[in-house]
């Protein structure tokens, strides 16, 4: 993996993990290949991601990876970035993407309360979450919808795309609670995946939830220290 890039800090983070640094695509097919690029604009993504920041994520289409873009809030309203992994499966908001339309949002770090969080060995972190497509039909995931213009799938000519469109999917990212790392800076944390667990999960397969609910790698800890502007405010349906 590519050295770490580095940012200035900003101000205390509102509600849970609102603030990350995710894998640009070329680390993310290293980390999780052989993946398709979709609809995913290799430039686009920022080095810090917000909630409703444009953000590269892995899917399974067809039983191929495929990295397109996401809007990072599952709602249209740019509400929704994260949801709890206890409730997910059966709250209405988020039980059919739980079922049938999971993906994974590759970090390289996140933020919790006024700390930076990474894997100690410098590894990505395959974090599980949701989607489901925006627009018409918006409120219910369309897992089985076969790939098309600006669906997971779609191989994007370079020649004729044109300027990116806005994300067709929208992603939220499931936590837990936080670990020995994380707790004395927040209570939750992102559910980061096991690498034995990352198949089945972009599957929609049954994974054992004491695994998601309390395995995690050694994470290193990087304390904010530099003021800065706070991030966006976000509200969140948890």
């Amino acid at each position: 993996m590519p050295e770490e890039r580095r940012f200035g800090a900003f101000g205390h983070n509102r509600g849970v993990c609102g603030r990350a640094q995710y894998l640009k695509v070329p680390e993310i097919i290293e980390a999780y290949g052989p993946a398709r690029v979709g609809d995913v604009d290799e430039a686009a993504p920022a080095d810090e991601a917000f909630p409703n920041s444009v953000v590269p994520g892995l899917v399974l289409s067809n039983g191929e990876r495929v990295v397109s873009s996401f809007a990072w809030a599952f709602f249209a309203d740019g509400t929704g970035h994260n949801a709890r992994l206890e409730t997910a499966p059966d709250r209405p908001a988020w039980r059919d993407a739980f079922a049938s339309a999971r993906l994974i949002l590759p970090l390289a770090r996140f933020v919790e309360g006024r700390a930076w969080f990474a894997d100690s060995g410098g590894g990505p972190l395959a974090v599980a979450g949701l989607y489901r497509l925006d627009g018409p039909g918006a409120g219910r995931s369309h897992p089985a919808r076969p790939p098309g213009p600006g669906l997971p799938g779609v191989r994007r000519d370079a020649a004729a795309a044109g300027p990116p469109a806005a994300p067709a999917r929208r992603a939220t990212m499931l936590t837990r609670p936080a670990d020995g790392a994380v707790a004395p800076f927040h209570e939750r944390m992102p559910v980061i995946l096991p690498a034995d667990l990352i198949g089945p999960w972009l599957a929609g397969e049954a994974v054992p939830a004491a695994r998601l609910l309390h395995e995690s790698p050694a994470l290193r800890v990087e304390p904010l220290t530099r003021p800065g502007p706070p991030p966006p405010d976000q509200l969140t349906l948890l």
